[in-house]
């Protein structure tokens, strides 16, 4: 880990696991936007679960002194005045692994140093002995508001013993998907200036389809131009 941030060139980073899959567009250049206006959002998770206060996102995991105050963390943000974000996102005690994007020089003066300290432990546990001494530091939020559907699925292939996404577990993705793909209010909704469109059956027959169409009118031209050169010297 400690190398691979040390190659980052960029002001941001993305962590994305490979058991954890997106399920809808995320509307990655508006928060990054959105992160480099507002500096307190220094961590933004992509929750697998609808956006609600329960477990780590209920500081049920930090020390016994710090519980109420952590379950007073959480709520809808307010960006400071004169600042319009792109999104909504919730403000939250909890510090998680899975996808999430995080400001590179905060991963590694903070979150980093932290992580190399207990490099058995893992990094959630680290992080939440930590995070309630001072979570304005952390600067962890939620992509969306309160309530917001879940962004991604856990589809855990280890526990095949392979490491990879065997049609069970491709199927349970699928299944997740139809499940979660739910309408969400307007107000938990940013737009990109970069859409992303989905990848369909019918979109890959009809790449395939043009490929194919294109590569016969080449051959015909083709045949064409040899046939007028050979007409030409003959």
């Amino acid at each position: 880990m400690a190398l691979a941030v040390k190659l980052v060139r960029t002001p941001f980073i993305l962590k994305a696991e490979h058991d954890h899959i997106f399920i809808r567009p995320v509307p990655l250049m508006s928060i990054l936007n959105d992160m480099l206006h507002d500096s307190r959002i220094k961590y933004v998770r992509f929750n697998r679960r609808r956006n609600i206060q329960i477990n780590c996102d209920r500081g049920d995991y930090v020390s016994s002194e710090h519980k109420y105050a952590a379950r007073a963390v959480w709520a809808r943000h307010t960006p400071p005045p004169g600042i319009g974000l792109h999104c909504n996102y919730t403000r939250t005690p909890c510090f998680s692994d899975m996808n999430h994007v995080v400001r590179t020089q905060h991963f590694r003066e903070m979150l980093l140093p932290l992580m190399m300290a207990s490099p058995e432990t893992m990094p959630e546990t680290v992080m939440q002995r930590k995070i309630m001494q001072n979570v304005g530091d952390f600067g962890t939020f939620i992509f969306g508001s309160p309530g917001h559907a879940s962004t991604i699925v856990h589809a855990d292939a280890s526990i095949h013993g392979n490491g990879e996404l065997v049609p069970e577990v491709t199927r349970w993705v699928k299944k997740q998907v139809a499940i979660k793909s739910v309408p969400m209010d307007e107000q938990s909704v940013c737009h990109s200036s970069f859409p992303m469109k989905w990848v369909t059956k019918d979109s890959i027959k009809r790449a395939r389809r043009n490929k194919r169409g294109g590569t016969k009118r080449r051959g015909a031209k083709h045949r064409a131009h040899y046939a007028a050169e050979a007409s030409a010297t003959g």
